[in-house]
């Protein structure tokens, strides 16, 4: 599926919905950015200031256990990283 940049924040934005409501944890805030950018530095500039930074796969069975991009930010983020299939 093809959306562009509002629609992907849109999709972005329902998912951290979503999460929020199935999980137990208790109150806390999910800020959701769709940026057109390469993604290596913004996730880890965003990494500066996050609690926790969570990140999907893409095609990560054909590729190994993660793909570059998770693979990059899990190296060097400055905080605690989730990365979902």
């Amino acid at each position: 599926m093809l959306v562009g940049i509002d629609g992907f924040e849109a999709v972005c934005r329902a998912a951290a919905r979503e999460f929020a409501t199935a999980t137990p944890i208790g109150n806390f805030d999910i800020t959701t950015y769709a940026i057109e950018a390469p993604p290596n530095p913004v996730l880890l500039d965003r990494s500066n200031d996050a609690r926790l930074l969570a990140v999907g796969t893409r095609g990560a069975f054909r590729h190994g256990l993660l793909g570059s991009v998770s693979t990059a930010v899990a190296l060097h983020a400055h905080c605690p990283l989730m990365v979902t299939p």
